[in-house]
């Protein structure tokens, strides 16, 4: 019993910690590579104007959006599911897919 209650606890911390990994690596790299000693440094207040204008200007902004927008995506999943009663419910399903194409054109 105990095992199906750990389960999604695993999953989740496992999610949240491959999040936070993913976070740190795309804060490191880009065009302007930045080393993640001196992105540590940046955070604590002591990093170089140049550094702490890439990373608080352009990427963390970037990442955070990035984010919420997959927050979003997935809770409308999850609500379109939940109103079909459907776990394979997909927008064509309800027409979302041709009101878009009916708006764009």
């Amino acid at each position: 019993m105990e095992n199906k209650t750990k389960k999604p606890f695993i999953v989740m911390a496992v999610t949240f910690i491959l999040i936070l990994v993913i976070f740190f690596i795309s804060l490191n790299l880009s065009v302007i590579r930045i080393a993640p000693l001196e992105t540590l440094k940046v955070f604590l207040g002591q990093g170089t104007a140049r550094d702490g204008l890439v990373l608080f200007e352009f990427r963390l902004p970037r990442i955070i959006l990035s984010l919420l927008v997959g927050a979003g995506i997935a809770v409308s999943g999850a609500i379109l599911q939940s109103v079909s009663q459907n776990d394979l419910a997909e927008p064509g399903i309800l027409g979302i897919n041709a009101g878009a194409a009916l708006a764009v054109v």
